[in-house]
């Protein structure tokens, strides 16, 4: 490469997710996975489910819209990234205006592009415009990486934990409210 010259990507967009979408769904979700919580998950619940399994999943979910609004964020043709939405939230104690993040992953080899910078002001916007007061999410207690990314719009923990096998997560809370 000559100096000066600086790798581009295609530019960045985000849209609603397709059923043809799934597949690259699945591979994002695992990549960021095994990246995103490597250290935080033993070596058995790093691998989670499969490619294929996921896959499933995602058909399913886009297939009958699950309960979920999905975008992606694409550079180019490539699917880099997706959230999913579920509003009214799926917390048994959720009101009925608050509305959840259920999912937001982006490819580890777009971290620090934007992408899911875009994709969580797609999933915000319509839920401010609409009856939404709140809006939740939850991410594992050590990972530090995704509560500065969520500390960024505005995100706090709310008190709420929850645990499995895989290890404790906590809640976070922001504010729709202008």
């Amino acid at each position: 490469m000559s100096e000066g010259l600086t790798e581009t990507r295609p530019p960045l967009t985000v849209r609603p997710a397709v059923l043809d979408d799934a597949g690259a769904i699945a591979r994002v979700h695992v990549r960021s996975w095994q990246a995103g919580y490597a250290g935080l998950l033993a070596g058995d619940q790093l691998q989670g489910p499969s490619e294929a399994q996921r896959d499933a999943m995602w058909r399913e979910v886009l297939g009958d819209g699950g309960g979920l609004i999905v975008s992606v964020a694409e550079h180019g043709d490539a699917i880099v990234g997706f959230c999913a939405v579920a509003a009214p939230g799926r917390d048994l104690d959720a009101a009925r205006d608050v509305a959840e993040i259920g999912a937001l992953y982006v490819d580890p080899s777009a971290w620090r592009t934007g992408a899911g910078r875009a994709l969580m002001a797609a999933a915000l916007a319509p839920l401010r415009a609409g009856p939404w007061r709140e809006v939740t999410l939850w991410v594992m207690s050590g990972n530090e990486r995704a509560h500065r990314f969520y500390g960024q719009f505005g995100f706090t923990a709310d008190g709420a934990q929850r645990s499995d096998r895989a290890g404790t997560e906590v809640r976070l809370r922001a504010s729709l409210e202008p």
